[in-house]
């Protein structure tokens, strides 16, 4: 071992080192690569939330005027804790029942007059999104 070759070499990494970092990123990278069916996606590891879907409301008319309703919003993709219903702009916590449903105490003040509030469901980062709207139906 040559001393001189030694502090040679530790002047070339100093000096590339940003390079041989980017290097050495690539060569890991390309030696334990993981195809996409395998690693997390076949043992299901997905840290990312999925956008939330929403199929259908129940009730999908209500009366104006009534109070107390309470709208079951299915569809998929809800997470407990994480899903949140936004009704006209206004962000509202449903009761979690499942990944296919969740229940929203409507306010009793969006019910007043007749119209037609939109729903979505909400799901938060990372990952997530917006379902797309749904109206429900305020009639006289």
């Amino acid at each position: 071992m040559n001393p001189y070759g030694i502090a040679a070499l530790a002047g070339l990494g100093g000096l590339f080192s940003k390079q041989a970092t980017d290097k050495l990123r690539e060569v890991f990278e390309t030696m334990f690569r993981v195809s996409k069916t395998g690693g997390d996606a076949q043992r299901k590891y997905d840290l990312a939330n999925p956008a939330p879907v929403v199929s259908r409301i129940e009730p999908s008319e209500v009366t104006a005027g009534a109070t107390r309703v309470t709208l079951h919003i299915h569809g998929d993709h809800f997470i407990e804790g994480t899903s949140v219903v936004k009704l006209d702009g206004v962000t509202l916590t449903p009761a979690f029942i499942s990944a296919q449903q969740v229940d929203l105490a409507v306010p009793d003040d969006i019910l007043a007059q007749e119209g037609s509030p939109e729903i979505t469901v909400y799901n938060g980062p990372p990952g997530g999104g917006e379902s797309q709207p749904l109206n429900l139906a305020v009639v006289t």
